[in-house]
């Protein structure tokens, strides 16, 4: 995998996949990091939707103060393998992220496929 030292955060509209915010960083900054200034306080949904680079307890606590419902994908590791429940839960969640890693999908396709620089 290439890598220039960027790295792209972007909020998608889940029902018709515009992108909404986007964030542009050093490519050494956490993913959870971009998160304050990816949440658009128009957005009439309250569902935070996102992959499990964003899920930490302190990410949880910090959408609940805000009023946001986290749809954040759980992970599991070694010694702590996620359970069938929290399974489901990411299987259902993966639907509507879907739509994030569409975006990313149609930029490469945009370009003939090749690599996209920022």
């Amino acid at each position: 995998m290439s890598h220039y030292g960027y790295k792209n955060s972007i909020s998608v509209d889940v029902v018709y996949g515009l992108i909404r915010r986007h964030v542009l960083t050093p490519a050494n900054s956490h993913d959870s990091q971009m998160l304050p200034a990816l949440l658009d306080a128009e957005n009439e949904e309250a569902m935070v939707w996102a992959d499990s680079a964003y899920q930490s307890k302190l990410v949880d606590s910090f959408l609940k103060e805000a009023g946001y419902e986290s749809r954040i994908q759980e992970k599991g590791s070694r010694h702590h393998p996620l359970n069938t429940g929290a399974k489901e839960r990411n299987r259902e969640h993966s639907k509507s992220r879907a739509k994030v890693e569409d975006v990313f999908g149609q930029m490469a396709m945009a370009m003939g496929g090749k690599l996209t620089r920022y």
